[in-house]
């Protein structure tokens, strides 16, 4: 597979990728990669590859939910055979506002968290300041997170996106 040309652009708050293979043989797939820091990876796509080509092809994807910051692309270029190549890094930045609120902010009870939206949530932890987990939840804890059993002190809450992205957010217990 010879790949010609590799291009990540911004429109409105999504990454379009774009590229073209000059030449395909035992073409069988495309992994879209992505990445926050360029070492941890994960795909976040596939496009088939058409296979067997002489001619110029193009392939697209749409990267629907970019992380705020730096956002790193690459193609894993696979061939029937399971043999793979990577495409050059492709770098886009994004200015998402995110829509995290954590209260009360000294918290003695119940510790309630609104999120813009929870289906972009992948996990909840809270740990203590030596850094214990104290608590982890998978879903969204809609009744808020019971935090009256713990010692009083600072904790941090972090919040993993589905997209990579972690928040962390300092709370103080009463």
């Amino acid at each position: 597979m010879k790949l010609v040309t590799f291009t990540a652009n911004k429109e409105a708050q999504t990454a379009v990728l774009n590229w073209s293979t000059a030449e395909e043989v035992n073409s069988e797939r495309f992994e879209v990669e992505h990445s926050l820091n360029g070492k941890q990876w994960r795909t976040i796509g596939t496009v088939a590859a058409k296979g067997n080509s002489q001619s110029t092809l193009w392939y697209s994807f749409v990267d629907a939910d970019p992380a705020n910051g730096e956002n790193l692309y690459r193609l894993r270029m696979v061939d029937k055979d399971r043999t793979h190549a990577y495409s050059p890094v492709r770098s886009l930045s994004f200015d998402i506002k995110v829509g995290t609120y954590l209260y009360p902010n000294p918290v003695a009870e119940k510790l309630l968290i609104n999120i813009d939206d929870w289906n972009k949530v992948e996990r909840v932890q809270v740990y203590s300041n030596s850094g214990k987990a104290v608590y982890e939840a998978q879903s969204a804890p809609v009744d808020g997170i019971d935090v009256k059993n713990l010692p009083a002190g600072l904790y941090v809450v972090r919040v993993t996106r589905t997209n990579g992205a972690v928040e962390a957010y300092k709370v103080v217990k009463n």
